[in-house]
């Protein structure tokens, strides 16, 4: 008896540090048109205003804004549409879960030293996950790392409960946990109450879809493509190495066209020349007689009137 109150009273301490109430997005910044979808409406947003779980933001051309999730902030960039899904604080761990849908974000994640920040950025196909630290995340797949290290996979979208609630791998594993304490419960129980009696073991879960994680660090990016491989990570000075090395090539391929274009010009300008030349070559000459300078002759009229 006192082995299962002691399992209750863990179940009960587990339960309550896993406790998270929900929570509030604020806006902090506003540049430019910045609107909340509420229903059918779209409702201009300002400072101080907050954003309620499944709400989505979206900015106009050459506007930004600015969302306070707990203690971490994320820039939105023109033309960007999020959704709020999850944002959920607690005693030991927050939890925070945004759906990209177009254009980018900037996270910088913080948090206290005694707690825990589960904070996921996910698109159509890319997932990003940070515990502290500054990265962005583009719709197209691609993530790039400021400072820290972010986990980035191929995003999988959450199996639904038998209650239709979507549930992240996170919360299946700590139901899990809580469900082996509550099955080692009833079956000291049952053992107590009939020592002959045996119960079967209930089935276990199906495995989680495997996910390949990869790392990328300070400096560095990676991307998920549509097919949901992730590349290696990238240094940023990688990236503009391949940039001046492809642009050198353009260049270089079109100063070759050019140069293949003012050597056609120069040999049509050469045969052009050499052909006037053998046509000047080809005119017969004819030879001037030298005029003699021989004195003129006539008559001169005077006429004089004396009067």
């Amino acid at each position: 008896m006192k082995k299962i109150v002691s399992l209750l009273m863990i179940f009960i301490a587990l339960s309550a540090g896993t406790a998270l109430f929900a929570a509030d997005a604020e806006i902090t910044y506003v540049k430019g048109k910045v609107e909340v979808q509420r229903g059918n409406e779209w409702v201009s947003l300002k400072p101080g205003d907050k954003i309620s779980k499944n709400e989505m933001i979206s900015t106009g051309f050459q506007s930004e804004a600015k969302v306070k999730l707990l203690d971490s902030i994320m820039c939105l960039g023109p033309v960007t549409r999020i959704t709020l899904e999850e944002l959920t604080a607690g005693k030991t761990q927050d939890k925070v879960n945004v759906y990209l849908k177009t254009g980018s974000v900037r996270s910088k994640v913080n948090h206290a030293e005694s707690k825990r920040v589960n904070y996921q950025v996910h698109t159509a196909i890319a997932v990003a996950s940070a515990r502290g630290t500054d990265y962005s995340m583009f719709s197209t797949g691609e993530t790039v790392v400021t400072s820290g290290i972010v986990g980035v996979a191929a995003y999988i979208p959450p199996a639904e409960s038998s209650s239709g609630d979507a549930e992240t791998v996170e919360e299946e594993s700590e139901e899990q946990t809580e469900a082996s304490v509550v099955s080692e419960t009833s079956s000291e129980s049952a053992e107590s109450s009939s020592s002959d009696s045996t119960e079967e073991a209930a089935p276990a879960a199906a495995p989680a879809p495997e996910q390949k994680v990869v790392l990328v660090k300070a400096n560095q990016s990676a991307k998920v493509s549509s097919s949901g491989s992730v590349s290696a990570p990238v240094s940023k000075a990688v990236q503009s190495v391949s940039a001046v090395v492809q642009a050198v090539s353009t260049a270089a391929s079109k100063e070759s066209v050019q140069s293949a274009s003012s050597s056609v010009v120069s040999n049509t300008v050469t045969s052009i020349s050499s052909t006037q030349s053998n046509v000047v070559e080809n005119v017969p000459v004819v030879e001037e007689t030298p005029v003699e300078n021989k004195p003129s002759t006539g008559t001169v009229e005077i006429s004089v009137t004396i009067e």
